[in-house]
């Protein structure tokens, strides 16, 4: 697994974004956009999540399916977002001694960023790879 400190792994991320933006110059509408999307997640079967983000005391993570923490009916538009993270008054340990079942990047700084998966997660993923 790559560092995010290794300037290789981050020019090869930021290529990709840079592809990612080139891609959508002929998207014309928002509108367009999501019935693409919608109609390319149907014909291959993709399922749609997105990460939701909370301020801890220590860091802001980033909840993923799977974990506990991850809502039932999650805001796929941002139709709810107020452009800040939900902030929480608890620690990375509090919540993970709460939410034993955990699927989720812990962000300390734009160069501390740690995957944090629970031995059953951990477990899926093997499985859904074979």
């Amino acid at each position: 697994m790559e560092s995010i400190t290794n300037p290789f792994f981050f020019l090869c991320v930021c290529v990709l974004k840079v592809y990612e933006l080139y891609r959508l110059r002929m998207v014309h509408s928002f509108d367009s956009l999501r019935s693409g999307c919608l109609s390319r997640a149907a014909r291959r079967h993709l399922p749609t999540w997105m990460p939701i983000f909370v301020q801890l005391r220590d860091c802001i993570i980033s909840v993923l399916p799977g974990d506990d923490l991850y809502p039932e009916d999650p805001d796929y538009e941002g139709l709810l977002w107020t452009g800040a993270p939900e902030k929480w008054e608890l620690s990375l340990e509090d919540v993970c001694c709460g939410h034993p079942t955990m699927n989720r990047l812990a962000i300390y700084s734009l160069y501390d960023v740690r995957a944090i998966l629970s031995h059953d997660m951990m477990q899926k993923m093997s499985l859904a790879r074979r």
